[in-house]
């Protein structure tokens, strides 16, 4: 349980700076880090049901999975963001964001859970155990990226308005 919470903290940490680094975002940490650990609640939840134990093997896939769930916010963050340069507004460039990578988003979610999946069929109980947590994980990442990052982005675009603030994206000399 040790070694699992601290390699947790320290995947989450190195993230979420590299996300601030390359975002350039203050609230970059909590528009990605609060679905990323709630998809992971999610898939501890799922499996809690579905299986109702873990074991070390998919207990290790959970810290994984944290990887894996990033590349879901990072296509939606970087759509976003490059939209944003551009000029257009908030909702022309979520849609924007989301019309660009959201298909290949869901494929790839799909078609990685679905190979996971696949391993249901497989006679070690260790491994169908793996199948539920890695297929159900990447697709509750999936969900809680799709769901909750535009509205972390929307309340903070809200809040930057009712501040009377230019969104700091539309000022900046660098492109992402």
């Amino acid at each position: 349980e040790q070694g699992f919470a601290v390699s947790m903290l320290m995947a989450m940490l190195l993230i979420l700076v590299l996300m601030i680094v390359i975002f350039r975002i203050r609230s970059t940490p909590l528009i990605i880090g609060i679905p990323l650990m709630l998809g992971i609640y999610w898939t501890a939840g799922v499996t809690g049901f579905i299986i109702q134990r873990l074991n070390i093997l998919t207990a290790m896939y959970l810290v994984a999975l944290v990887g894996l769930g990033v590349d879901y916010a990072i296509h939606i963050m970087t759509g976003f963001v490059q939209e944003r340069d551009r000029g257009m507004s908030f909702a022309e460039a979520l849609g924007a964001a989301f019309a660009k990578s959201g298909r290949g988003i869901i494929t790839g979610a799909f078609t990685t859970a679905a190979a996971f999946f696949s391993m249901l069929l497989a006679q070690s109980d260790i491994i169908r155990e793996l199948a539920v947590v890695a297929g159900s994980g990447i697709l509750c990442e999936l969900a809680a990226m799709l769901i909750i990052i535009p509205a972390l982005l929307g309340l903070r675009n809200n809040r930057l308005e009712r501040r009377g603030k230019r969104d700091p994206m539309l000022l900046r000399k660098g492109r992402i």
